[in-house]
């Protein structure tokens, strides 16, 4: 076997070990947790009863259905999404920040991990000994940073000589194509060659492997960017790489838990302390490809980003962008019948330090570390910091101001399992919004259905649920109607599963005669020629809606739930009425006091509808 051969396999099993199958089977279909195991609808074929299974202590999956297959990671996307082994490798090894070498790079002599290496000892030695150095020195010692911080870290400092390193380096012996290569010299537009870092403070950059990737670089003069990273190699990509990690990957396994910060004193720092579950984004938001590393050894992680204007923003943005708490499950289908895939990773717990006005971690913990173990433990939830710094970017007193801010926070509202905080957040959002229990309720309630079905192109906060604009805009009309009626006239197949739906069920005139007309009416220009003039609009309104992309299945199932919640609504509203009589006369016999046949009847209907919707529950429960 050639020595790429041997790299490529190590790879391959460097990749496996620290790639959670269990999250990135769940970033595909939903997963069900059966005992030890995991369980789903199989995405590679259409079925009803789940037959496909991730083994997490396996790190492999099997369907047992029509498909009769399984593997590992590799073998899964390659299936998923109709890939070749090495555009997964490359893949899979940019999701745990892994730098996949290409083979010239792996035949030369000099790898780049081993110039960067020498580069590395250089810096650390001019910074230790040099004249230049004593003053550095002296600028990390007030900033806390201590002398076994600065060898612990590998600290150093670009002379400012402009060709001292490139010297240095080719009497070590390494071409300037590879210096090139690795970043470490640049050429000018003369065509000739310089160190790329001058005069700079140097972090040198490592993988999970504790290879330097590259480096970040503080300036100490007023020339050029405050901070300068190494320009994007074969393997330095800032994006996909996080400072610190290195030493702190096992401490954020062990704890399960791991602490993000923006800057590199605010790792030095925090481990100097003990506070070794710290990481850096290296002063960005959060990336997909740092979220995917950390989601890989642990599940619980603190945002402890600058208290500032821009650390929020930046905590907002990753928590969007990166972390994805905005995007819920979507349908996608290839023509077949869809599977829910999620966006949001699973069984992962995210919060956010509230650091004090004015301190960033770095300075927090130098003052008082003791204040920075509290910040960490009384974190928010993030929903308790969506609340605070959600609804200043938006205009409250408008409907559209009203809708955005309760798509954003409603999608994360239905993923609650916890019944009462989700219902004390209800009622925050309730009141924040102005709207009562009942609107807001029934918004969510079809917001769910459509949001877990739209596709990812259209779950941008600016890109809302259209149709879900109305209970905020009127109260005059009524989503659960329009929903349904908008399934029935753009479906007209679905007119055959529409015994049980009674014309009283609907609550608005409009929508009552619109559904009377459409049981006689073939098309939709017929209903409109019966219809009065004053309901064109509303047709027209319906007929346009953009419903969620659901196959016809899906579509019948969503109109057999409005049915069911038309008729629950009704039978509800009917004993209220019942409730109100019989408060208003007590227990004489008046002409007006309800019918005991009816209510028994409305009783027995409503226990029917429990007993359906029990049997549903348990029913998938059991699948």
């Amino acid at each position: 076997m050639s020595n790429w051969s041997i790299v490529t396999m190590a790879l391959v099993d460097d990749i496996k070990q620290q790639v959670d199958l269990v999250t990135l089977v769940s970033e595909y279909v939903s997963l069900v947790n059966v005992g030890q195991n995991f369980r789903a609808r199989c995405p590679f074929h259409s079925e009803r009863t789940p037959s496909f299974y991730v083994f997490p202590e396996r790190q492999t999956w099997r369907c047992f259905g029509a498909c009769a297959t399984g593997g590992d990671a590799f073998s899964f996307v390659m299936k998923a999404d109709n890939l070749e082994f090495s555009q997964v490798l490359d893949q899979l090894a940019s999701r745990v920040g892994i730098t996949r070498p290409s083979k010239q790079t792996q035949d030369t002599g000099f790898t780049l991990y081993k110039v960067n290496e020498s580069a590395s000892l250089f810096y650390t030695d001019h910074l230790i000994s040099s004249i230049e150095g004593k003053d550095v020195i002296k600028y990390l010692t007030n900033r806390g940073i201590s002398e076994q911080s600065i060898d612990s870290f590998s600290l150093g400092l670009a002379p400012t000589d402009w060709g001292a390193l490139k010297s240095h380096l080719s009497k070590l012996g390494y071409p300037e194509e590879l210096m090139e290569k690795a970043g470490l010299i640049s050429r000018t537009k003369e065509g000739n060659t310089r160190d790329f870092f001058h005069n700079r403070l140097l972090f040198p950059i490592r993988n999970i492997e504790r290879q330097i990737t590259g480096f970040g670089a503080r300036s100490l003069d007023s020339t050029g960017p405050k901070y300068l990273n190494t320009p994007n190699t074969q393997i330095f990509n800032k994006r996909a790489l996080l400072y610190g990690i290195d030493q702190a990957a096992n401490s954020i396994r062990d704890q399960n838990v791991g602490v993000i910060v923006e800057g590199y004193t605010d790792v030095i720092l925090a481990h100097q302390h003990g506070f070794a579950n710290v990481v850096a984004s290296m002063g960005t938001a959060l990336t997909e490809q740092q979220v995917a590393q950390l989601v890989n050894i642990a599940s619980s992680f603190v945002l402890a980003m600058d208290p500032d204007t821009a650390g929020q923003e930046a905590t907002l943005r990753s928590l969007e962008v990166s972390w994805k708490i905005f995007h819920p499950p979507f349908a996608q289908g290839n023509g077949k019948r869809s599977h829910l895939r999620y966006r949001q990773r699973p069984r992962t717990q995210l919060r956010v330090a509230v650091l004090p006005k004015a301190q960033d971690p770095a300075d927090l913990i130098r003052e008082n570390p003791e204040h920075w173990v509290e910040a960490i433990r009384d974190a928010s939830g993030l929903m308790e910091f969506l609340f605070q710094i959600l609804p200043p970017k938006y205009d409250l007193t408008t409907p559209q101001g009203k809708l955005q801010i309760a798509e954003r926070i409603g999608t994360l509202l239905l993923g609650l399992q916890n019944s009462d905080e989700q219902d004390g957040y209800l009622e925050r959002l309730e009141n924040l919004l102005g709207v009562n229990r009942r609107t807001l309720d029934e918004m969510l309630g079809l917001s769910r259905q459509a949001i877990l079905n739209r596709p990812a192109e259209i779950t941008k906060a600016n890109n809302p649920v259209q149709g879900y604009l109305a209970p905020f805009r009127h109260s005059t009309q009524d989503p659960l109607e329009d929903y349904t009626l908008a399934l029935l006239l753009q479906n007209r197949s679905l007119s055959e599963f529409c015994e049980r739906l009674k014309p009283d069920f609907f609550q608005r005139s409009e929508n009552m005669t619109l559904f009377t007309h459409q049981k006689t009416c073939a098309t939709i220009e017929e209903l409109k020629a019966h219809l009065d003039t004053s309901l064109h609009e509303h047709l027209d309104r319906l007929v346009t809606w953009t419903l969620p992309p659901l196959d016809h299945q899906q579509r019948e199932d969503a109109l057999k739930q409005c049915i069911r919640r038309l008729e629950e609504r009704n039978l509800r509203e009917h004993k209220s009425q019942e409730g109100m009589i019989v408060d208003a006369y007590g227990n004489h016999s008046h002409e007006n006091s309800p019918n005991l046949d009816d209510a028994v009847e409305n009783n027995r209907k409503l226990r029917k509808l429990f007993i359906e919707k029990s049997n549903r529950s348990m029913k998938k429960s059991l699948e």
